[in-house]
């Protein structure tokens, strides 16, 4: 028994049920989202959703072509954008046992094509054979004009499979590529080819080359091309969990743990999706790559929406199968299972934006804005001048509080840099978080969403992003509650012997300051720029030297992006020297320095990092220092003004009977950067922990840097940071790890301001 609802039977916002069932049923959504085909077994039924759901329905009778006897219609593969064509499969029973056709319906001329027949299990081959186990599924284009599948290859286990090609218009199918070879378990071999939407596209799992992975096919050229990067991933299975995007550029497919994993053809880069189990089975994937619709791990209820571009999911009730995707990810098929006596079945169409205001009802919902009324969607919630519309197109966090955010100007991902930025909620309130990465180019970002509960804490890896990361980036973290972020960055992977780490800037700034910079002695200097600015900014860079001469570099940045300056490129006589750097910009600007050194045949064996300071003090304090054989410690102090001056060191060493204090005092020119070299000051500092504070009469800023183990020559590692300009009681920490597989250890620097100590 079939019937038309007439009202909605879910609560879910802007759904619409468009038949109850008390038979299960098969269906399909078109490629535009405007049909709806669906199968009871006896019959198939068509609805235009653009005329307001109304249906043709077709018999069995009309649906089988007479050299099939079909007893049931099994399987709705596909209906056209135009509602003509229909693809499904039939069971049918004949003289040698049971098969299985699919066969092309022409609404239009009521005329079939027959796209492939089974071979019975005590028969002859029939037209077009392939195994009955691999039969349940096929790939269909949008107009109903391309047919992919895989057959077996007789090679009596089962484990090979051959990719089948049919054009409607051409009585002949055509192999172009084997799939299912080992290592894939194939009992048999039920890989599902998919094929882009448009009809451009064909993708399966290669069979045909070593090492495997995923074999793409140009329809129109014959050409096939193959990414390695999926290789030794787990066998598909009806129904099929390769998919690719309406425009054939991603493709979904499970890695070697079976969980989905999405492949931009453009990039080649391989991404993960979160919140979904592996098993899952993909039933859509938008053209645009930005929506994937998963099914729940076969005998699961339930599915999963992920929107990629912020990683959020949505995912559904336990008696909701989702069944299709439309190509512009705006509707969804769902069969909603209600028990009783009979068990009801449902099919619904549901929004993916119920108020169609632009914005993703999962996205609304995060941030707790309304997905049935579209009047939030120029409106303007936290009041920076985005609209919560603009936010959702920018990435950005609708209620973010600006005092809450945090700024990076640093960050890499690629096969050689790895950035991992820590997040960590001190307080009472949970927060979401809006983690973006801004590349060099307007456009060029990756967004990811986290929801911190009180205590806790997340690591945001540029590897694990749900949309690829730029090469190079800038990060803004937003957030609706107070959180602690610090950002992480190694290198080399392969062996993974360099990194370094900063806290977060509290905001942009037209200043900022370093007093450290060098390129001599095969050190690399880069001065990162961030403008989160939605408009061009211009930055002049002052490189105070030594000697008091200043150079002066002005830098044009492109608006929600990151700009790179490579100091060794920026012509004498910054090719050779030792520097301090004032930046001024014509709007508020983030800016960090990141220094690098070749050790060995390592490149960037060495490497430190620093955020800016947005304005001079007259006292800088340090926790941390060591000299000796291992460690080598430097201040570098930058005078910022034109008037000469001094600065006063005062050093706490540790030592047997107490600490000593030694003072030492320095001239600084104006303009100018000093050098110390805190193992050489006083002989009582040529070994020890040590402490610092500098006290200068002239405004400046104030760096240190350590470098180890022994001299110049064997000098490895290194980290860099600013002096505190004040104190506090409590100190919040995001980025502490131990692990003894890696040697990684955090070690706490406190150092107390008691008065205590021995004047030396």
């Amino acid at each position: 028994m079939t019937s038309v609802c007439a009202e909605p039977a879910s609560a879910q916002a802007g759904a619409h049920a468009l038949v109850e069932s008390s038979s299960p049923l098969a269906a399909a959504l078109s490629a535009n989202g405007r049909f709806v085909a669906w199968a009871d077994g006896t019959s198939i039924a068509v609805a235009d959703l653009q005329q307001g759901g109304a249906q043709a329905a077709y018999p069995l009778a009309a649906l089988v072509p007479p050299s099939v006897y079909g007893s049931l219609v099994a399987r709705i593969f596909g209906v056209s954008d135009d509602g003509r064509y229909l693809t499904y499969g039939v069971d049918f029973s004949h003289t040698y046992g049971s098969s299985f056709a699919v066969v092309r319906f022409d609404t239009a001329t009521q005329g079939h094509l027959v796209i492939f027949v089974t071979r019975g299990p005590l028969g002859p081959p029939h037209p077009y054979p392939v195994s009955a186990a691999v039969a349940q599924a096929v790939s269909v284009s949008r107009d109903g004009q391309l047919f992919a599948w895989a057959e077996p290859i007789d090679s009596g286990d089962g484990a090979r499979a051959r990719v089948m090609l049919r054009r409607a218009a051409e009585p002949d199918a055509v192999a172009i590529g084997t799939t299912c070879a080992s290592p894939w378990p194939a009992d048999p071999c039920r890989t599902v080819p998919s094929i882009a939407a448009d009809g451009s596209t064909v993708a399966y799992v290669a069979g045909d080359v070593s090492p495997g992975g995923l074999a793409f096919y140009d329809a129109a050229s014959g050409v096939k091309s193959y990414a390695p990067q999926l290789a030794g991933a787990s066998a598909l299975t009806a129904p099929p969990a390769l998919r690719l995007s309406g425009s054939g550029v991603f493709a979904v497919a499970p890695d070697s743990d079976g969980a989905p994993v999405v492949l931009d053809r453009r990039t080649q880069a391989v991404t993960p999706l979160p919140g979904v189990p592996p098993g899952a089975s993909v039933v859509g994937v938008s053209a645009d790559g930005a929506l994937v619709l998963l099914a729940s791990p076969e005998g699961a209820p339930g599915g999963v929406l992920v929107h990629r571009p912020s990683g959020l999911t949505a995912p559904f009730e336990a008696n909701v199968t989702p069944l299709a995707l439309s190509a512009d990810g705006a509707s969804m098929l769902v069969r909603r299972d209600e028990p009783g006596s009979p068990q009801r079945y449902v099919l619904e169409i549901r929004p993916t934006d119920a108020d169609a205001d632009g914005m993703l009802d999962v996205w609304e919902t995060a941030f707790g804005l309304d997905p049935t009324s579209g009047a939030d969607a120029h409106a303007d919630t936290n009041g920076d001048g985005w609209t919560n519309l603009d936010a959702f197109t920018g990435q950005r966090h609708p209620r973010a509080v600006a005092a809450y955010a945090r700024y990076f100007a640093e960050g890499a991902a690629g096969p050689f840099f790895d950035t991992v930025v820590s997040l960590f909620n001190p307080g009472p309130a949970t927060a979401t978080v809006v983690t973006r990465l801004d590349g060099p180019g307007t456009k060029e970002r990756a967004a990811t969403i986290s929801v911190l509960a009180p205590g806790t804490r997340a690591d945001i890896a540029s590897c694990c992003l749900p949309t690829p990361a730029p090469a190079e980036f800038a990060v803004s973290v937003e957030s609706d509650a107070p959180v602690v972020a610090e950002r992480r960055m190694t290198w080399d992977r392969a062996s993974g012997y360099g990194s370094h780490a900063s806290t977060g800037a509290e905001g942009p700034s037209r200043t900022w300051y370093f007093a450290e910079g060098a390129t001599i002695g095969g050190l690399q200097t880069f001065l990162l720029l961030q403008n989160p600015n939605t408009t061009f900014e211009s930055a002049l860079v002052e490189y105070l030297l030594p000697e008091g001469g200043v150079v002066h570099r002005w830098y044009r940045l492109p608006p929600v992006s990151r700009y790179t300056v490579w100091v060794n490129q920026e012509g004498a006589p910054l090719t050779q020297a030792e520097f301090a750097m004032r930046v001024t910009a014509s709007g508020p600007i983030v800016a960090e320095r990141a220094t690098y050194r070749d050790v060995g045949a390592q490149p960037y064996g060495a490497g430190s990092n620093s955020l800016g300071v947005t304005a001079p003090a007259t006292s800088w304090s340090f926790a941390e220092g060591a000299t000796g054989d291992f460690f080598d410690t430097f201040l570098l102090v930058a005078n910022t003004s034109p008037t000469a001056g001094t600065v006063t060191a005062t050093y706490t060493v540790e030592a047997e009977g107490g600490p000593v204090v030694v003072t030492r005092t320095y001239a600084l020119a104006g303009d100018s950067r000093l050098t110390i070299h805190v193992d050489q000051a006083d002989p009582a500092l040529a070994s020890g922990a040590v402490s610092t504070v500098l006290t200068s009469d002239v405004p400046s800023v104030a760096e240190r840097a350590m470098w180890w183990p022994g001299s110049p020559e064997t000098w490895a590692e290194t980290h860099s940071e600013f002096g505190a300009t004040t104190r506090g009681t409590a100190w919040a920490i995001a980025d502490a790890e131990l692990d003894a597989a890696t040697g990684t250890d955090t070690f706490v620097l406190v150092d107390a301001d008691t008065g205590g100590g021995r004047p030396r």
